[in-house]
């Protein structure tokens, strides 16, 4: 023991910091399909898979998915289709057309 009865300090070597790996939490991201027209996106880049009329198609979607899509994440596509919009699904009831199609999609994509 030193004086005032304290023990004597320990020098330690220098700490140092390591930069952690890049870490991402994969994401669900859905779009919903609002037309069966057969339309291209717009605007790739601007993250809204919307066609030139301001809709969501199936291949804008898709596009979409294609040109920004993250491995890690899972891609959910909702078709809210309006009254003859001309998408069937099994067991659907089309006499009336009183009420919109409405069915999901979902899938992760692989890493590639």
């Amino acid at each position: 023991m030193s004086r005032n009865n304290r023990p004597p300090q320990q020098t330690f070597g220098r700490l140092t910091v390591e930069r952690l790996e890049s870490r991402e939490v994969p994401a669900t991201i859905t779009y919903t399909v609002n037309t069966s027209a057969d339309d291209v996106d717009s605007n790739l880049a601007d993250n809204v898979p919307q066609t030139a009329t301001g809709q969501v198609s199936l291949r804008s979607a898709m596009q979409h998915v294609t040109a920004n899509g993250n491995a890690n994440d899972t891609y959910v596509i909702d078709f809210q289709l309006p009254p003859g919009g001309g998408a069937t699904r099994p067991g659907a009831d089309h006499g009336s057309g009183a009420a919109p199609t409405t069915f999901s999609a979902r899938s992760a994509r692989s890493a590639a």
